[in-house]
């Protein structure tokens, strides 16, 4: 039994992997923007709108995967993250401030921490076996995904990519979407940068 829940983990690390680096060197990928040495981009893949936010730091891997692996403080390393509720080891829920006149979003994930090459890799995906309470004023975003890939350049330099799922959905206008996912890009590499430089 064992045995076979560790094949089952192996095919899903290759065919996920696969299909994130697919996705990730894709050539259909629109930039939005770039300053500060952060570009964001947006590409729909599967009738899904996706975005992706690049930088490289100056800094090792090691101090990036250890702001990442540091779940509980969130909060206060992204400044969108009103909260974050660890549900069991590897679920959370989590609530985002979006500016005024917008309600706020949640999302109920699962977090998988693997490695492939020389990458390391979070991914946060929706999942419904834990439930929380979706309180007024927030818009739950039951198809919340994303992932951290973070690719070592030498010991001293590291690129760090996010790929995420961008519906907002409620009542955000269309219009304003490019707009959100641009600052939500810059937002979250930045509060990175902040955290690396404190």
């Amino acid at each position: 039994m064992i045995f076979k829940l560790i094949i089952i983990s192996i095919i899903f690390n290759i065919s996920f992997t696969s299909s994130f680096e697919f996705l990730d060197s894709s050539k259909d990928w629109v930039k939005l923007k770039e300053r500060d040495g952060i570009e964001i981009s947006t590409i729909q893949h599967e009738n899904m709108p996706y975005c992706k936010a690049t930088k490289i730091y100056p800094y090792s891997s090691e101090k990036i995967k250890k702001i990442l692996d540091d779940k509980a403080s969130y909060p206060t390393t992204f400044e969108r993250i009103e909260s974050l509720d660890s549900l069991s080891a590897d679920i959370v829920h989590i609530k985002i401030n979006l500016p005024f006149p917008f309600s706020g979003r949640d999302y109920i994930v699962r977090y998988k921490y693997f490695q492939e090459k020389n990458f390391e890799y979070y991914e946060y995906s929706a999942t419904k076996d834990i439930q929380a309470n979706l309180e007024d004023g927030y818009v739950r975003l039951h198809n919340a995904f994303g992932i951290w890939k973070i690719e070592p350049i030498d010991s001293n330099s590291t690129k760090l990519t996010h790929i995420w799922n961008g519906q907002l959905l409620g009542s955000f206008p269309s219009w304003a979407l490019s707009r959100a996912w641009v600052a939500q890009g810059n937002e979250l590499l930045s509060s990175i940068s902040n955290q690396l430089n404190f």
